[in-house]
């Protein structure tokens, strides 16, 4: 069975209250010889939802995510895996990007630009 969109519409508008930015992501290289993927401040676009910072132990046990995660994010937006996204003057990386019926539901990790997606050692 397919959802209907004027199911999904009435609950982004009911539910996804917040609203989130998206980043581009660049290729860096600092003066100590550091190279590796930079977060930014160039917002490339937007999108609603909800998050929550609560019970994520029983989350992460729930869909067997090996590692840690900050937050989780319920949109109707397509993020893929590994996109920035900023809420409330923090960056997350979205970790797991997993699609439901009506919404999808990120799992993200807080943005470290120093310890993460090294491209050289």
């Amino acid at each position: 069975m397919q959802i209907p969109q004027s199911f999904t519409d009435a609950i982004s508008q009911a539910f996804y209250d917040k609203t989130f930015q998206t980043y581009t992501l660049q290729e860096a290289v600092d003066d100590d010889g550091w190279a590796g993927i930079s977060g930014t401040s160039i917002v490339s676009g937007s999108f609603a939802g909800n998050i929550t910072f609560n019970n994520l132990d029983i989350i992460q046990q729930e869909y067997g995510l090996k590692e840690q995660i900050d937050a989780m994010v319920t949109t109707t937006a397509t993020i893929p895996n590994e996109t920035i996204i900023g809420y409330q003057g923090q960056q997350y990386i979205v970790y797991r990007s997993l699609l439901f019926d009506s919404h999808n539901k990120l799992m993200l990790k807080q943005w470290q630009t120093r310890s993460m997606d090294f491209l050289s050692s």
